[in-house]
């Protein structure tokens, strides 16, 4: 089902008008990506600098895997899936999109998480870099 906003008036679907009320208490707080409404996003965006690109630890193809053996993990690889996407600016040089095991994992490694938004699934120019593919 897909969501149209105009001037005051928001339509679901088949361009019928929802109240109002309904439409204050869905509205997103902050950066809100989430294409499909009536699906829980499941992939948080991240970005990284070229600061952090500096350094081969902070891509989840180097670094997850060891971490996931010293810590007796690697039965979580089969929920892992982490895609990749090249940035724009040198602010945001790389975009991963994480899901949700994959940004515990992140975080128990120490890693910097500042989630830009959140999405159902990866866009389709992201490449999987480590983990198993996005499936519904």
């Amino acid at each position: 089902m897909t969501t149209y906003q105009t001037k005051d008036v928001v339509y679901y679907g088949l361009l019928q008008p929802a109240p109002k009320r309904a439409w204050a208490s869905e509205a997103p707080v902050g950066l809100e990506l989430c294409r499909h409404p009536q699906q829980p996003p499941r992939y948080s965006i991240l970005s990284q600098s070229r600061e952090e690109l500096d350094n081969p630890d902070n891509t989840p193809a180097i670094s997850m895997w060891p971490y996931l053996i010293a810590s007796a993990q690697t039965q979580r690889l089969n929920e892992i899936s982490i895609y990749s996407e090249k940035g724009t600016t040198s602010d945001k040089l790389r975009f991963l999109y994480l899901n949700d095991f994959a940004l515990s994992i992140w975080d128990e490694m120490d890693k910097h998480i500042q989630v830009m938004g959140r999405l159902h699934r990866p866009p389709r120019c992201a490449v999987l870099s480590f983990g198993m593919p996005f499936s519904d």
